[in-house]
């Protein structure tokens, strides 16, 4: 009797051995199941996000070069109104010439003709709200500028040789805005934001200095392109000039104090040579910087 409760208990440990190794293998083939699910999907969603967000880069930095490409197109329009300016045989005549000398009213009308022209078709005519053409004496000059603008009075050249800023522009290499945003001062209403282009005029046979070139470009030229993409997209948009900063978003545009600070990131392989990513690390808007330079020194979006 005692061999066979023996017998019977060997029996049934026998057969729970075999159940207890298929549960574990069930559970160890679960538990491997689900980490490889976790992981799969862990490797997915970083690829997805990686993906996503590679793509809205790209995106990002596409519609940058569009604006981009407006604000330079114009740029170089006024830059080729500046070079236009400072070297026609017409320009250059009139500066040179005698107000005694007989041939100074036939010279003088020439030389305003041909500036209205290429003023009135230049392509950023509505951004170049006023022109100013004047010999080294100060004794004559040229103006032209938008019907919505006109002069504070006759003293017009000594205002803007006193500006603070013509000194540097004046004596800069090349054209600039280092000196950033500033008012019109030759204005009697209130005063719009500008940025002034200040070169000198040389003589066509020598480098002597016989005038120089004032040209104020309208603020609007810069946030026109960048207030209708903010309004479309629902995107803020940050403009920086020289030192100074503006987010322009929800159809305004406010100077800001400083922009939130940054860590670079490397997304070479998705944007151009030119164009920083910068992951914001803290502020109210948490997010990526994607900025482009403009063709100016010192200008971004």
């Amino acid at each position: 009797m005692r061999d066979n409760c023996f017998m019977k208990f060997t029996s049934l440990q026998k057969k729970k051995v075999p159940r207890t190794l298929k549960r574990s293998f069930l559970i160890i083939t679960v538990a491997l199941m689900i980490i490889f699910g976790i992981g799969a999907a862990v490797i997915s969603y970083v690829i997805f996000s990686d993906s996503l967000r590679s793509n809205a880069i790209h995106s990002a930095e596409t519609n940058l070069q569009f604006m981009r490409n407006d604000i330079d197109s114009n740029l170089d329009s006024v830059m080729e109104l500046a070079l236009w300016s400072r070297t026609n045989t017409s320009v250059i005549n009139y500066i040179s010439s005698d107000p005694e000398g007989s041939s100074f009213n036939a010279l003088t009308r020439e030389a305003g003709d041909r500036l209205s022209e290429e003023y009135l078709g230049n392509s950023a005519n509505p951004y170049i709200s006023r022109i100013i053409i004047t010999n080294s004496g100060n004794t004559k000059y040229l103006q032209r500028y938008l019907q919505t603008y006109y002069s504070v009075d006759l003293s017009v050249i000594e205002r803007i040789k006193s500006l603070p800023y013509f000194d540097e522009l004046i004596s800069a290499p090349d054209y600039t805005f280092s000196i950033g945003v500033q008012e019109d001062p030759l204005t009697r209403s209130t005063p719009e934001k500008m940025l002034p282009v200040i070169r000198a005029i040389e003589s066509a046979y020598s480098s002597d200095q016989i005038g120089f070139l004032y040209i104020q470009i309208s603020f609007d030229m810069f946030t026109d392109p960048l207030t209708r993409f903010s309004a479309q997209e629902d995107t803020p948009v940050y403009l920086t000039i020289a030192n100074e900063s503006y987010l322009i978003t929800d159809g305004r545009i406010a100077r800001i104090s400083q922009a939130p600070p940054t860590d670079p990131l490397d997304y070479a392989d998705v944007v151009g040579s030119d164009t920083i990513v910068q992951d914001i690390r803290e502020g109210v808007r948490p997010g990526l910087y994607v900025s482009t330079p403009l063709e100016a020194d010192g200008c971004w979006l």
